[in-house]
This record gives structure tokens, sequence and C-alpha cells, in this order.
């Protein structure tokens, strides 16, 4: 990791707050994103790549048959390219879920908006339709 890097901590905090939409919030998601973004630029770029143990590394196939003439440098290329491209499909994956936690929980906000303006529209016709009712009588009792 470089020097700049912040721990993780340092923004999840946002992700428990219970107003997620506040603007604190909706700050600290964007900046967030942002430093993960330019994290994972910076893993994509160094080329100097820190051992992870066999328990972190995915096996997967090898997509294609690779020459037995290749040299090690080929090799070592092939190998570094898609380690490339496994970290930056992890990166990609990571943000991913958390915009979409971000959407979910901006989903959820606007359902518990909508629902309390339906309260809100629902008292105001009973209130409306007593006071039509209330005139009715008054209407009835004049004529009579």
């Amino acid at each position: 990791m470089t020097s700049n890097t912040l721990p993780l901590s340092t923004f999840m905090g946002a992700f428990n707050d219970p107003s997620p939409t506040s603007p604190s919030t909706v700050a600290s998601h964007q900046q967030f994103l942002s430093h993960l973004d330019s994290q994972t630029s910076s893993l994509v770029h160094n080329h100097h790549h820190e051992h992870q143990p066999p328990s972190c590394q995915s096996v997967s196939p090898p997509a294609q048959a690779h020459d037995p003439n290749e040299t090690d440098l080929e090799r070592q290329r092939r190998i570094s390219a898609e380690e490339d491209k496994r970290r930056r499909n992890t990166a990609a994956s990571a943000r991913f879920r958390i915009k979409k936690k971000l959407r979910d929980q901006e989903m959820e906000r606007r359902a518990r908006e909508q629902a309390d303006r339906v309260n809100e529209l629902e008292k105001k016709i009973s209130q409306l339709e007593l006071e039509n009712k209330w005139l009715r009588n008054l209407l009835v009792e004049k004529k009579s």
C-alpha cells in the first residue's frame, strides 16, 4: 500500500449512519469511492506485486493453452497481466457492491418519504371529509 493510504475504518462509520443520505454521509461515501478508485488505480499500475499467501489467491484454470516455447519473460508478463486483470476485477466488484448499497439505501429513504407522504395525504383527506360533512350539515340546517 502507498503512504497516503487511509484505513478502511475511516470510512466505515458512514455505512452505519442511521441517516444514510445526510450530506455528511453522502460526502463520506463519495470520498470513500474516490479513495477506493485511487487505491485500485495504483494497484493496477504497480508492477511490484506483493506476494499473497496461497489461501488468498484464487485458482482459476488457464483460459487457453500456453505455448510451450514461451520464454520466462513472456510467461512473467502474461502472469502479471492476469494478476492485474484479477485485481482490477476485484476492485470493480468492490466498487459495484458499495454503489449498490448506496442505491439501495437511497431507494429505502425514498420509500420511507413516500410512505410518510401517503400518511399525510390520508390525514388531509379525513380532515377534508369531516369539514365537508360539517358544511353539508350546516347547509341543511339553514334550509330547514
